[in-house]
């Protein structure tokens, strides 16, 4: 894993539990991908992993505004190929468990699609409040902005009756 990570050129990070600012685009994905299975569980909650394989196809085959790619182009290097997004739903004459996986397909699909439009349409209207249109000509004299990172232990290691626990340091007081 270390050699692939250096290939890669991956920075393993560890974050904190219950901390969700050390990682926010993991924990948005968690978000999004919560949301979309919220549409489709039944009331108990119990069958939220008959639709998770759905979903998580559906995230990961939508391009992201962001990158204008999606995050299977962006891991595989190729667009991906599947048959949900022209995928019909068949006669019900058919056998139940195919229309009923058919009939889940298709919501999930236009789910996405709706929410990816909606979220493009909000993330576009967010950044232009604060986009200007700047114009330099050749030796105009402009600041450079290059933030040093400080250096700083983010984390605390505590000892509890029964065993120790690393925390980030936004969790504790003195």
């Amino acid at each position: 894993m270390t050699q692939l990570c250096k290939l890669l050129l991956v920075k393993k990070m560890r974050t904190t539990p219950e901390h969700p600012q050390g990682n926010g685009r993991t924990e948005h994905v968690y978000q999004m991908i919560a949301k979309m299975i919220s549409h489709y569980v039944s009331s108990q909650h119990d069958d939220y992993d008959v639709y998770l394989p759905y979903v998580c196809t559906a995230y990961n085959s939508q391009v992201h505004t962001s990158t204008q790619l999606s995050p299977y182009e962006v891991v595989h290097g190729m667009k991906m190929s599947t048959p949900y997004e022209h995928l019909t739903v068949p006669p019900t004459g058919g056998n139940s468990h195919v229309v009923q996986l058919a009939r889940k397909l298709c919501d999930v699909w236009k789910s996405v699609k709706q929410r990816n439009h909606a979220a493009f349409l909000q993330q576009a209207a967010q950044y232009n409040k604060k986009a200007v249109s700047r114009q330099y000509k050749v030796g105009d004299l402009v600041y450079l902005s290059n933030p040093v990172l400080i250096k700083e232990s983010i984390t605390l290691k505590l000892q509890l009756p029964f065993c120790s626990v690393i925390v980030h340091v936004n969790r504790v007081k003195p």
